[in-house]
């Protein structure tokens, strides 16, 4: 097993790897995310969405193709929120998830802890 020497270390199968802070993106967040002519409906609705103090229903689904900036904005969501009040809740569904739990706050008339 080697050190890490300043860098972090990860497990890859049954080998350590050692990873140079550079090698480190920084964290997703709205400052950091690529908008172009694609994507920039879903980053603006996604700022609406982190700058709302408590509006519900407040789902925002994002669709689309690997790579086009999904689970970017969600994450930048949740730390924009986060950040400005620690104690949000935030969930992170995918959209069968979603739809079940959906269905049942429905059928069990729970809509308003939904």
């Amino acid at each position: 097993m080697s050190s890490a020497r300043g860098g972090l270390r990860m497990i890859y199968g049954s080998s350590w790897l050692e990873l140079s802070e550079a090698w480190i993106p920084a964290p997703p967040d709205f400052s950091n995310f690529i908008v172009v002519p694609e994507n920039r409906a879903a980053y603006e609705a996604a700022l609406a969405v982190a700058g709302k103090v408590r509006v519900r229903p407040n789902p925002l689904i994002l669709q689309g193709d690997a790579g086009s900036g999904k689970t970017h904005l969600l994450l930048a969501i949740a730390r924009k929120s986060r950040a400005e009040k620690p104690r949000r809740r935030i969930a992170y569904w995918p959209i069968l998830t979603f739809i079940d739990v959906l269905i049942d706050a429905l059928r069990e008339s729970r809509m308003e802890r939904f």
